[in-house]
């Protein structure tokens, strides 16, 4: 298994160090160590009373030793709002085997016995923070109810308006501030990169992707879900591909909407990724 490589956005030097601060932090009452053998006690059946996170890493992962601390300071934080479940995916192969990562660390989302992907990679706390927003108010609207001493992890005011509304759950309204800054100013590189960023939370967040086969060329709806799957997964080569390929077979108005993804996701990863860098050629190629 390959160590992920970090998305946009991705913890720097400082952060690492904040991580290893942590790490050296006992573990609260709201962190536990899943394996093979409890999962299904640990996870499923607690994800029938509130939300479970559940990362999966291993010892030789670098971003995993950025990330899990981070990951256990909001869940004790969030003081019983969520519970986090570790899986260390070399001594648990069963486990391994069957979330099918292919990059880690990897983050699943358990709810009410149901299980979901949300990210891949060593991401921010403040993206984390939105994606819990959102885990929470999903929990809410399914009736599962945290402990009464729970609180929302929400620790630090935003300084971007777009930050604030993500934080408060509303990605519809920040995906519109997104836009009306990009009207006003087309060069906004932090617009474009949050637009990009909300669209695809807004798309992915809760739902199961994980079983999505790739179908025909032509099956527009399909490839966009396929390639966000990939995304989720960490497999940025089959996400691009499966886009890339739909883009050279079709019809004018179905290119168009193909591409704005493409190019939507590429915003996602580092600029000098290998596999950008490869499908940026690639896309250049279809469209000339």
């Amino acid at each position: 298994m390959k160590e992920q490589i970090p998305l946009r956005g991705a913890v720097d030097l400082a952060a690492l160090a904040k991580a290893r601060e942590m790490a050296n932090q006992p573990k609260s009452a709201f962190v536990v160590d899943a394996t093979d053998s409890n999962f299904e006690q640990l996870v499923i059946n607690k994800s029938k009373e509130v939300p479970v996170l559940i990362d999966l890493w291993a010892e030789w992962c670098g971003p995993c030793k950025q990330l899990s601390p981070v990951l256990e300071n909001l869940a004790a934080q969030a003081n019983g709002a969520w519970i986090l479940a570790k899986v260390d995916v070399d001594h648990n192969p069963q486990l391994a085997q069957a979330f099918q990562v292919q990059s880690i660390p990897a983050v699943f989302l358990a709810m009410a016995g149901q299980i979901s992907a949300l990210f891949t990679g060593a991401q921010p706390e403040s993206a984390i923070k939105e994606v819990l927003v959102q885990v929470l108010q999903v929990a809410k609207e399914q009736g599962l109810a945290p402990s009464l001493n729970a609180e929302t992890p929400m620790i630090t005011e935003p300084e971007d308006p777009a930050d604030d509304l993500i934080l408060n759950g509303d990605l519809a309204g920040a995906k519109k501030l997104y836009e009306d800054r990009l009207l006003a100013n087309p060069k906004d590189q932090t617009a474009k990169l949050g637009l990009s960023n909300v669209s695809f939370l807004s798309r992915t967040l809760g739902q199961d992707l994980k079983n999505v086969a790739l179908a025909a060329v032509d099956d527009i709806d399909n490839r966009l879900k396929f390639a966000d799957a990939q995304m989720l997964i960490g497999d940025f080569k089959a996400a691009f591909d499966c886009l890339l390929e739909s883009i050279r077979q079709a019809n004018p108005d179905n290119k168009e909407v193909l591409k704005e993804r493409l190019l939507e996701l590429f915003d996602l990863i580092e600029p000098e990724h290998p596999q950008l860098l490869a499908a940026r050629r690639a896309l250049a190629s279809a469209l000339f």
